[in-house]
């Protein structure tokens, strides 16, 4: 996938409920779409290699601890987002996780 311009797309709304039930082995995997707000200028890192706990907290802290904080709320997420220097454009991933049971 081409990540030019990665952060300068149009944001759209995102229906988080859409998720159908999964099972695996017969067990639901209690699957959710999340978000995860960053500074802009890593987004394209954590695109390419994906979230790493190893990370968390750089760049605001460890409230609960480390780890990767997701929120089923955006305006929590937002709140972990930083303006891009040039454009002033904040990041935000939508996130698949399976919570597990």
């Amino acid at each position: 996938q081409d990540l030019a311009g990665l952060c300068e797309r149009r944001c759209s709304p995102v229906e988080t409920d859409a998720i159908a039930v999964r099972t695996f082995d017969g067990i639901a995997l209690n699957e959710f779409l999340l978000f995860h707000g960053l500074p802009s200028g890593i987004a394209p890192r954590v695109v390419l290699q994906g979230l790493d706990p190893r990370y968390a907290g750089e760049h605001f802290g460890r409230l609960f601890g480390q780890g990767t904080y997701l929120a089923s709320n955006s305006s929590k997420s937002d709140i972990y987002t930083k303006p891009d220097s040039g454009n002033g454009l904040r990041c935000m991933l939508v996130v698949r996780a399976c919570l597990g049971e």
